[in-house]
């Protein structure tokens, strides 16, 4: 017959029973599997950053030589505005030493005319000679 007294069954811990080990397990591989995600997005993020890392690289090395080719061209010109300067520096001295030699040749010609005028009459353009 059938005993009166229930009878009890051995389970285990709760935390052993299939279907937590199972959402355990389902969870861990989710975790894994979001954390594989977001290296690998990192990873394309960091190749992205990468290239126009390089990019930026070259793009600044040419602004470098473009740089380096304004400024030997700045030298030059500062060079030859410097030639320059010191020509017309050369210039304005020869220029003020032609000025004082045209004023001393001006008052030589003027001193010769003033005795020449006195020697011939007011109003008699001919010329002593004929």
């Amino acid at each position: 017959m059938a005993d009166p007294r229930p009878r009890l069954v051995a389970v285990g811990e709760p935390s052993e029973r299939p279907g937590r080990v199972r959402d355990r397990t389902d969870r861990q591989r989710l975790v894994v599997l979001l954390l594989a995600g977001v290296l690998a997005l990192c990873a394309v993020g960091w190749g992205l950053a990468s290239r126009e890392a390089g990019v930026l690289a070259r793009q600044l090395a040419e602004t470098q030589g473009v740089l380096a080719q304004a400024e030997e061209r700045l030298q030059a010109l500062e060079a030859e505005r410097a030639e320059v300067r010191t020509r017309v520096e050369a210039l304005a001295a020869d220029a003020a030493a032609f000025a004082g030699r045209l004023g001393e040749l001006e008052a030589l010609v003027g001193a010769d005319h003033a005795p020449a005028a006195d020697a011939h009459p007011p109003g008699n353009s001919a010329d002593p000679a004929d």
